[in-house]
């Protein structure tokens, strides 16, 4: 995804749709990253209702 701007201090939502997964939504691991770590971090990641399994690396990664 490009193109997500805001100013400094501000929280900004982003989601993520996915149009088919064959193998249904625990069939995949799905990477997010920040271009620029240092200037920005994921803080929280929520699942659909209909989710069962909900399960996520923790934030944020130690990589950042």
């Amino acid at each position: 995804m490009d193109g997500v701007n805001l100013r400094v201090g501000k929280i900004r939502s982003v989601n993520i749709t996915v149009d088919y997964l064959n193998n249904g939504l625990s069939g995949y691991n799905i990477t997010v990253s920040l271009s620029d770590p240092k200037i920005a971090e994921i803080v929280a990641v929520e699942f659909p209702g209909w989710a069962t399994m909900k399960d996520n690396s923790t934030l944020p990664h130690k990589s950042c």
